[in-house]
């Protein structure tokens, strides 16, 4: 390295030079001397080199870098002789290719370093000679070395370089480094750029004495090496503790240059612990051993004797070659101790094990290995912008909810552990498997875009998703491309589902499952084998769109199966859509099964467990072509429950059931387009307006088969009630009323007399259809555990003794007991007149739901009070289903806590619009568990707590919404309850409830009283009344918190426009914010003639108008209304004329009132308003009389005498003489400007010799002094008899002013030089003010007298302009 000096700035030693001493110093920054005497010190002592080169380093001034120059060699150095930078020198040592070389006893080192220390000039410090010279240079500071040899005797013990202590920081930049045990031993911070360092000791040679040739040796020591050539027998490089950071070099580890036998050739680079924990980063660099170790060995176990070396080492090496010969390994770590992680690097062996996870490793074509660290190019997968080499390691190292793309196409077998929760992006790629499932699934996955997961491999899935599992499918392609299965019989060898789902799946739009296979389905949901099923739960598989096209049914769902499909398109199956076994539910989607052997839907039932063959389709288009849209699966039991609710079926449905137990309802807007064939023991409904096209059929093997509100092609012909009960349905275009004449209910297909019976018959989940109006009926006690529906089909159906209960007390018309879930729908019962029995018409404990049903207990037997007794149970009412009591008062139905039975649960649901006709009791102290909650648009009497219960009744009733005889106890409301709306014209319900003030308003007619409830506490409320002002509407009132903002209606009214709301005179806009009480009135435009009644309201209009205000109340009245005009005018001004004008022009006539206030009566038209002011003229104010006989109206001065005697500035010489002519004086001066500004108090006296202290004028004076108005003459006088002339008082005016910038200028002035120095800038002001004007002939006059007239009319001036 070149280093530039600054400068020569001071010469030492001149003798120097001239003797040819083998030193010369140079001080960088010294200060010039002034002088070469004072520059110049005494000459030095000829001396040897050594003691030159101590002088030079003790002459070096503190802190500044100064140059040494050696210029000889130093020879022998002795122990004694050692160099010592000090601590606050810093010394550039310029060896300028000399050397330093040590005696043959000599021990340590030939140069200190504790201060600041540079080596350059490639000299020599040699200590070689001598058996004990450890080395070259012991820096305890900072050193610096740029080039020169360093050595060491070989097995001294020591280092060349030995960087000591923890501050202490050595930077090599070039140079030649050996002989010594070691070359670098660092304990603080060692930086190298480049150089030769060579260590030849071999353990084998010297057990004793042996060492790296670079050592980093303390616990806080850090190396970075960034290139040089380091070679070593024993080894290159050892890292025992600390950091150490390599970026470039050459490493060597070579064999003994005395018996290349011996094996002590170690590692080009070990890092271990045997210090401390060490850390190594490996940037770049070679790194070779000649050995049988390894180039490079990471963490020592101890495992080969060396001893004790327990602590960790870590390697993180992003590059570099690491050679061996063959057989060794480039690269080790320990198990225990050493963690070496490669993201990058060439090997020559196989280095696997400890490539990172996101780095790849690759094999060359000359054996050798190279990692690189992964990215977009060449890492297989992706995740939080770290790259990995596989997608297993990628899913590995995912944080909860990360998302990992895959970046290459890749075969793996991927398991995404329990408690995972990850996405997999596809990303347009292929993820086949290797030789298990492509993906075992036992967290939460979730897989999105366009790519494929394929399967290879026989009896393996492309997903299979392991109980407790979660999928979902948002995007991909999902096959078995090698997929060989060749019939329902034969596997080819390669065959099985594409996806199974043993937990819970979720596919949706944009994913695609296919195969062409014909011998297994494409979807497994559930168990093959249920037994397996340990943890029974159910698998549940919900499909909301994609395609799914081959297998041999698309899916299957099978054991603990539960499977929703919400849309999808389903082709090309061999044998059926989908296969079902136990819950399967169908929503939507397209199912084309043309060319299936078994059509689209397989049905079965084994077991009411994990395989209940239950089926509902709600939705959806089903293609059979020739085939069957549903038929039952073999191997079953029987076809199990089937209810299609909606959806077209293009085909038939056919059931074959050998064994009972099997049913098809075919209900609602179903549409099947072929036939519906019974030909086993199933029961068949086709109820509730589904069609059925093609031929109804039940052969006489035991089914049923009923017809209900339907329409269906035809029947076979000969067919009769006994096959086929038909009731109220079209039969090829003709009504069929009922079939079953003689029968009054019907269920299954069968019919009965008395509905009981039918109650008793029938099965779980039937619906019992009334065929007739049934008149008399006696009561009926359902037992627990039933499930069924009955639907009146609009029949009445008439309760008469006796009645139905438990022993004792029979008199409820219906008992439905506990554990039965029961519904009732579409019809009407009644208590019959005169019976003595029936108290009541139901006494409920079960689940149960009314649906547009209608009780009439008006005749209701003596005893009891409500007409149903919730005892129990879940009570939903729906649909429009009404009560009807005995009277208002008495009770529809109670929420009854009753014995020991559990709960009561009382629901209105949105859709209730029915009437409850009395009242409603919460009868129960446990809110917990007896709620009544009301929501639709229901109308209600009223709902009360029973005694006792009224606590509990406040959270236990909920009320969101309804139409109430009384008002609503604020504590039932619900918090979403905003407003109540109390309707003036529905006497019969008047309170009403709403989520909001605006959905109030939007129900609210005119008249009606809305309240704010739930409102925020604290807040005061206020009552707006809308006044309609129409003669007839009552008044509308709303009654809500501080602040609110409300929409204001929009009134009409025949014959007008409606103009506005009005506070007063003022016009309200909407939204209105409530801040007060207020009554807001309706005004209304006439749009019509003399038909008007008198209530009509009609503009009173203002013309605008200057000086003055005009105001009319009101501002719109009806014809005869006496209206008010206010007149203000404003200061100065009086009104000067005040007109009303009608719609024709004609004035209306006016009635003044006084006090500005004047009436008219309005007429039946708009009326204008105008009024105009004026200025008021008054006399000119004439002033008193002056007391003065010597000055004259007339006079040029008289009003600045009256002015100033007004004022109170000047009086009189007498009482009644001014004296205009006479001279003022300076006292009098003095005494004016006192007045002027208010007589302030006198200070003390101001020490004229001429201004005696009782003085009439002296307080005057004195105050004029103090503010440095008048100054008095240089004898110390005052002079106040004399004649103030007009500069003196010029000057006054202008101090008293407070020396204000002048505006005017006295050039105008023939006499301006007469004017006096002082009075200069006081003349210029008067003049620009316009206080003093010129004389005849343009004469200023300064020295010139005023008189008191001219005073007066000059003060006036003053005064007027308040300078």
């Amino acid at each position: 390295m070149k280093r530039a000096k600054k400068g020569l700035a001071a010469l030492l030693s001149v003798c120097m030079l001239l003797s040819l001493l083998p030193m010369t110093v140079f001080a960088e920054e010294t200060p010039a001397a002034d002088t070469l005497e004072e520059a110049a010190p005494a000459p030095m002592e000829e001396k040897g080199a050594y003691d030159a080169l101590m002088q030079a380093i003790e002459a070096a001034p503190d802190g500044e870098e100064t140059t040494v120059v050696l210029t000889g060699d130093i020879t022998g150095m002795t122990t004694d002789q050692i160099i010592t930078i000090p601590e606050k020198k810093n010394i550039v040592l310029d060896m300028d290719c000399h050397s330093i070389t040590v005696a043959s006893n000599f021990t340590g080192r030939p140069i200190v370093n504790k201060g600041t220390l540079t080596v350059t000039g490639d000299g020599v410090i040699d200590s070689s000679a001598s058996e004990t010279g450890v080395g070259a240079i012991n820096n305890q500071n900072i050193l610096t070395i740029e080039n020169g040899t360093y050595r060491g005797a070989t097995y001294a013990g020591g280092a060349a370089i030995r960087n000591t202590g923890a501050s202490a920081v050595l930077t090599i930049e070039d140079g030649t480094f050996e002989k010594a045990t070691c070359a670098v031993y660092n304990e603080g911070t060692v930086t190298i750029e480049d150089g030769t360092f060579t260590g030849t000791t071999c353990s084998q040679c010297n057990g004793n004495v042996w060492g790296y040739t670079i050592q980093n040796g303390a616990a806080d020591s850090q190396m970075t090496i960034n290139g040089g050539t380091f070679t070593g027998v024993q080894g290159a490089v050892s890292a025992s503790v600390g950091y150490f950071e390599i970026n470039g070099g050459t490493f060597k580890s070579v064999k003994c240059v005395n018996d290349s036998k011996h094996t002590a050739t170690f590692y080009a680079l070990y890092v271990a612990g045997e210090v401390g924990v060490v850390k190594a980063v490996i940037n770049g660099g070679t790194f070779e051993t000649e050995g049988t170790y390894t180039a490079a060995l990471i963490g020592n176990d101890n495992t080969g004797g060396d001893g004790g070396i327990n602590e960790k080492a870590t390697a993180v090496i992003n590059g570099g070659v690491f050679k061996a010969p063959e057989g060794v390994p480039a690269l080790k770590g320990a198990e225990k101790t050493g963690n070496p992680i490669i993201y990058g690097g060439t090997f020559s062996s196989d280095v696997s094990k400890y490539v990172a996870e996101n780095a790849a490793i690759t094999e060359g074509p000359d054996g050798t290995f190279t990692v690189n660290e992964l990215d977009e190019t060449n890492g297989v997968a992706e995740v939080g912008g770290r790259y990995y080499a596989s997608l297993q390691k990628a899913v590995d190292n995912a944080g909860k909810g990360e998302t990992v793309t895959l970046l290459q196409d890749t075969a793996e077998d991927i398991v995404i552990p329990e408690g995972a929760e990850l996405t997999l992006n596809l990303n347009g790629k292929t993820l086949a498997n290797h030789e298990n499932h492509t993906i075992t699934n036992k967290g939460t996955l979730t897989i999105t875009g366009g790519g494929t997961v394929d399967n290879v491999t026989h009896a393996r899935a492309a997903i299979q998703n392991e109980p407790g599992g979660n999928v979902v499918l948002n995007g991909g392609a999902y096959t078995r491309s090698k997929e060989n299965g060749q019939n329902a019989e034969a596997s080819g060898g390669n065959s099985y589902y594409n996806i199974v789902n043993h937990g819970t799946m979720e596919i949706n739009s944009g994913v695609s499952v296919t195969q062409n296979g014909q011998f297994s389905s494409m979807i497994e949901n559930g168990w093959y084998n249920g037994s397996q099923n340990t943890g029974g739960k159910n698998s549940v598989l919900t499909i909301n769109g994609g395609t799914f096209s081959g297998g041999l049914n698309t899916i299957k769902n099978d054991d603990y199966g539960e499977l929703v499909i919400n849309d999808g398109t389903f082709t090309s199956m061999s044998q059926a859509a989908f296969l079902n076994w136990n819950v399967a539910t169908v929503n939507g989607g397209t199912f084309d099964a043309a060319g299936a052997s078994n059509g689209v839907i397989l049905n079965g039932y084994i077991d009411g467990t994990m395989d209940q063959g239950k089926l509902t389709i709600n939705g959806g288009t089903f293609n059979a072509g020739e085939k069957t849209v549903i038929t039952t699966m073999g191997g079953g039991t029987h076809s199990g429950d089937i209810e299609i609710t909606g959806g077209t079926l293009n085909g038939s449905v056919v059931l074959t059931d050998s064994s009972e137990g099997a049913r098809l309802t075919i209900t609602q807007k179903a549409k099947v387009t072929g036939n519906v064939t019974n030909s086993g023991k199933a029961d068949v409904a086709i109820t509730d307006g589904a069609t059925v096209s093609g031929q109804v059929s039940n052969s006489t093997a035991g089914g049923t088969m009923s017809v209900v509100n339907s329409t269906i092609g035809s029947v076979p012909e000969g067919t009769t009630a006994e096959t086929i009960v038909i009731v109220n349905s079209t039969v090829d275009g003709t009504l069929t009323t009922n079939t079953a004449e003689n029968a009054a209910v019907m269920v299954g297909g069968k019919t009965y007399e008395t509905l009981g019976a039918a109650i008793t018959a029938a099965k779980a989940g039937d619906t019992i259809y009334v065929l007739k109006d049934i008149p008399e009926a006696a009561g009926i006690a359902v037992p627990s555990g039933k499930n069924f529906t009955i639907d009146f089909g609009g029949h009445a159906y008439t309760l008469k003794d006796p009645g139905a209960g438990s022993a004792g007390t029979e008199s409820n018309g219906f008992q439905f007991l506990k554990d039965s879930t029961i519904t009732l729908k579409n019809g009407t019962i009644r208590i019959a007149e005169g019976t003595t029995s029936i108290k009541r018409i139901i006494q409920n404990y079960a689940n149960l739901t009314l649906e547009d049903m209608h009780f009439f207990a008006e005749h209701q037997a003596d005893g009891e009070d409500y007409a149903l007794s919730f005892n129990n149970g879940s009570i939903i009412f729906k649909g429009d289903t009404d009560i009807v009591t005995t009277s208002d008062e008495a009770i529809a139905f109670d929420v009854c806590k009753y014995s020991s039975y559990p709960s009561t649960n009382v629901t209105f649901d949105e859709s209730y619009t029915g009437t409850i006709n009395g009242k409603i009791v919460y009868d129960s102290t446990d809110a917990d568990t007896h709620k009544l909650t009301i929501q639709g648009n229901g109308t209600f009497g009223a709902i009360e707590a029973a005694s006792g219960a009224a606590e509990a009744a406040k959270s236990g009733i909920e009320v969101t919404s309804g139409h109430f005889a009384k008002p609503v106890n604020e504590d039932y409301l619900a918090d979403s309850v905003k407003a109540q709306l109390e309707s003036a014209s529905n006497p019969e319900a008047p309170y009403s409830y709403y989520p909001s003030l605006e959905a109030a308003q939007a129900a609210a007619q005119p008249g009606d009283t809305i309240t704010e409830v739930n409102a925020t506490t604290g807040k005061t409320k206020y009552t707006v009344t809308l006044d309609y002002a129409d003669g007839e509407t009552a008044n509308s009132l709303y009654t809500v918190t501080e602040g609110t903002e409300l929409t204001l209606p929009t009134p009409s009214r025949s014959g007008c426009t409606f103009e506005g709301w009005y506070d007063g005179s003022s016009r309200m806009s909407s939204p209105y914010k409530v801040m007060k009480d207020v009554t807001l009135t309706a005004e209304w435009d006439y749009n019509g003639s003399s038909s008007s009644s008198g209530s009509t309201r009609y503009t009173v209009s203002v013309e605008d108008t200057d000086n003055g205000s005009v105001k009319v109340s009101p501002t719109r009245a009806s014809r005869g209304t006496t209206v008010t005009i206010t007149v203000k005018p404003d200061e100065g001004y009086e009104l000067d004329k005040l007109t009303v004008t009608g719609k024709d022009g004609d004035s209306i006539k006016l009635t003044d009132k006084g006090d500005g206030k004047y009436t008219f009566k309005m007429p039946a038209s708009k009326v204008e308003v105008e009024g105009v002011f004026t200025t008021i003229e008054t006399e000119p104010e004439q002033p008193e009389s002056l007391p003065f006989t010597d000055v004259s109206s007339g006079e040029w001065y008289y009003d600045a005498v009256a002015y100033v005697y007004e004022k109170g500035l000047m009086d009189g010489t007498s009482a009644v003489t001014f004296d205009p002519g006479a001279v003022l004086t300076r006292a009098m001066t003095a005494q004016v400007l006192w007045n002027l500004a208010g007589s302030p108090a006198a200070p003390g006296g101001a020490g004229f010799t001429d201004v005696a202290a009782d003085a009439w004028y002296a307080g005057a004076v004195n105050w004029a002094a103090a503010q440095g108005i008048v100054a008095g003459y240089d004898t110390g006088a005052f002079g106040p008899e004399d004649a103030v002339t007009r500069e003196q008082l010029a000057a006054m005016l202008y101090r008293y002013a407070g020396t204000p910038e002048p505006t005017g200028g006295l050039d105008g002035f023939a006499d301006k030089d007469a004017a006096s120095g002082y009075a200069a800038d006081a003349l210029c002001w008067a003049v620009g003010e316009g206080l003093l004007t010129g004389k005849d002939g343009g004469r200023l006059d300064p020295a010139g007298t005023a008189t008191r007239a001219e005073v007066a009319v000059i003060l006036m001036r003053f005064a007027e302009k308040k300078l």
